[in-house]
């Protein structure tokens, strides 16, 4: 499976010595695990049944994600026409409400 990376997370996962300022390193461990285990696999079902990685599908968008932290929430698109299958990671803050 090959491995598109927006926003920050291309130099995460390029760069092992980088932790954006504000992530912890729990974050970024965490991504970089998620990135090794979706460059192995062959087939979207090969990643979700990972459960170490804990991946939490939706089938309604079209989208996994992974809780990083109560901050962040990495989403994983597949791209199910490339060949090889692509999958597109990106970082979303997760909103918090305020009282």
């Amino acid at each position: 499976m090959q491995l598109r990376y927006l926003d920050v997370l291309q130099r995460i996962a390029s760069d092992a010595d980088h932790t954006p300022a504000g992530w912890d390193a729990a974050e970024v461990a965490h991504i970089r695990l998620v990135a090794q285990c979706a460059s192995a696999a062959t087939a979207e079902g090969d990643l979700l049944t990972l459960r170490l990685l804990r991946i939490r599908t939706d089938a309604h968008h079209g989208v996994a994600s992974v809780v990083l932290s109560a901050k962040r929430v990495l989403i994983i698109r597949f791209e199910p026409t490339t060949t090889p299958m692509t999958a597109v990671f990106d970082v979303s803050r997760v909103e918090t409400e305020q009282p």
